[in-house]
């Protein structure tokens, strides 16, 4: 039997270091408010690190090296039908989320929640009520 059939690939970049793919991913965009936001759930299993520097709320552990994954770090969130060779058709990728990680919970599997620009907004906003209040 042949048919028709299309097989969706996907992936998550955070940093500009892809984390591989998702296994579940949600974005909720309304014209009610200002901004998008996302859960992205990652087959990666994360743990909390404490750093001198950082809280252990932004300093994860994974099991990637190299990845970064910190509250304001840049993600993008890619989608895209593979290559049909039956219909003889190539599929462009799709940036599917752009944004910032807003709270990552550790765990296996990771759950990533993010906002999209408007995080810098409130992060500019917040910075220059303090600048105003002194």
């Amino acid at each position: 039997m042949t048919g028709n059939y299309f097989e969706c690939g996907n992936e998550v970049i955070v940093e500009g270091f892809s984390l591989g793919h998702f296994s579940s991913f949600n974005v909720s965009n309304s014209r009610d408010v200002i901004g998008a936001t996302a859960e992205i759930k990652i087959p990666l299993y994360t743990i909390s690190v404490t750093d001198k520097q950082r809280p252990v709320a932004d300093s994860l552990r994974i099991g990637v090296d190299g990845a970064q994954l910190a509250t304001g770090a840049r993600i993008e969130v890619y989608v895209w039908y593979k290559d049909n060779t039956t219909l003889q058709h190539t599929f462009p990728k799709i940036l599917a989320f752009s944004g910032f990680i807003r709270k990552v919970v550790s765990g296996f599997p990771t759950t990533i929640k993010c906002e999209d620009n408007s995080f810098i907004c409130l992060l500019y906003t917040s910075d220059a009520a303090d600048d105003l209040i002194g």
